[in-house]
């Protein structure tokens, strides 16, 4: 990935730190908007932002999975499998700046935030601070890596 668009990217993943928790929320956080998202929300947020295809398709990774339902407990092989289809596996040993993790919760694969390799954080719309918030990829975070994905750039 060229580290002009890794630049963007990294700055628009910010930009929605602050934006409330909302499920299926698709909207960014703005001077006169508190926004709302849920954790796929970042992602196609951010993927809207950039028109980001899918690596299958060529069709906008936002257009393709915006309009989807899916419960407050997310499907485990739904998720995977649409990742799977549209983004870059990655290796869990090669983590990079801007990749999109996908952890376990409960044992079962469902959160998704976005890696910032500068300091070690990932940020991501947590339902338990009820924001997009940026913290640590401190080691419960860590184990609990199911897989790792890149936007197909």
């Amino acid at each position: 990935m060229n580290s002009n668009i890794e630049q963007l990217i990294s700055q628009e993943a910010k930009e929605w730190i602050g934006t409330r928790f909302r499920h299926q929320g698709r909207i960014k956080i703005s001077n006169n908007n508190k926004g709302g998202c849920d954790c796929l929300g970042l992602i196609l947020g951010i993927a809207n932002k950039f028109k980001i295809r899918c690596k299958n398709t060529n069709q906008e990774l936002y257009s393709l999975y915006k309009n989807i339902p899916y419960n407050k407990n997310p499907d485990s092989n739904f998720l995977i499998k649409m990742l799977n289809k549209s983004l870059v596996r990655i290796n869990n040993n090669d983590l990079y700046h801007n990749d999109i993790i996908l952890f376990n919760v409960n044992s079962l694969a469902k959160h998704l935030a976005i890696f910032q390799i500068d300091n070690n954080t990932i940020i991501h719309a947590s339902s338990i601070t009820r924001t997009v918030t940026e913290h640590q990829l401190d080691e419960y975070w860590y184990k609990n890596i199911h897989s790792i994905y890149r936007y197909y750039i």
